[in-house]
Formats: structure tokens, C-alpha cells, sequence
């Protein structure tokens, strides 16, 4: 007759040693900055670098143009033109920065041209001077 050794102690101590080398193994910032710059589409890569260059940005401002189809399923089919939004009534954001402003820097990619804004040197869009005179 067989018999398989199914005892506890057996069990635990392969399952958890795995478990402990896998993390040890993976535990590696440059590992993980190399598995991310791996995983590609096109010239793009999911490291932060990539997603946050003026390459990445541009694409993205230009998919409606490039992609209407992927641009409709990201945005679930709204524009800023049809938010549904009455022109004349505000949306609260949370900041004092006006959203054009914020698309500005972004687009331009981190400088601000805005009269009245700047970039600070923590990368914070603040204010330059009086909110009354900017029409903020």
C-alpha cells in the first residue's frame, strides 16, 4: 500500500520558503525599473519616464486625431465640449489654478507662459500675483 506524507510540518516549511526567496528575489528596485521599461508598445514603456515624457504627452493630445476609436473607449465617449456641463455654471476642481492654465503647463511640458502663474520649484503651479488681477 503507498502512503504520501501529508504532515503539517512538511507542508508549511516548502510553501513558506518559496514564498520568502520569491520575495527575496524580487525585492530589487532596479529589477523592478527593468520589468517595467520591458513592457512596450510601440516606443513607449511603462516606466515613469516614459509615460511622463513630452513623446507621451503629444501622442496622447493627438489620439482623438490618431485613434478615434481607443479616444471614444478612454473617455467613455464624453469630450470637453459635451460634458454636459451649462457653459455659465463653474466646476469645482479643489484648486485656484484655472484648468487652463494646468493643460498649459502640461502640454508645454512643465513651463508655465501664463501671465500671473509659474512653476515653483517643487513643480507646483502657484500664483505670481494678485488673484483679482490675473481674472482668477
Amino acid at each position: 500500500m503507498l502512503k504520501l506524507d501529508t504532515t503539517l510540518g512538511t507542508l508549511r516549511n516548502r510553501s513558506v520558503r518559496w514564498m520568502v526567496n520569491a520575495y527575496r528575489d524580487i525585492n530589487n528596485k532596479d529589477l523592478i525599473l527593468q520589468a517595467w521599461e520591458m513592457c512596450r508598445v510601440s516606443e513607449f514603456n511603462l516606466s515613469h519616464a516614459s509615460l511622463t515624457s513630452a513623446a507621451a504627452l503629444t501622442a496622447l493630445r493627438e489620439l482623438p486625431n490618431t485613434n478615434p476609436a481607443l479616444y471614444r473607449e478612454i473617455t467613455g465617449g464624453k469630450t470637453q465640449e459635451s460634458t454636459g456641463e451649462e457653459e455659465d455654471e463653474p466646476i469645482e476642481y479643489g484648486s485656484d489654478i484655472p484648468v487652463e492654465v494646468i493643460t498649459a503647463q502640461i502640454v508645454s511640458g512643465g513651463s508655465v507662459t501664463t501671465e500671473g502663474f509659474e512653476v515653483d520649484g517643487d513643480g507646483s503651479i502657484v500664483r505670481t500675483g494678485v488673484a483679482e488681477e490675473t481674472g482668477g
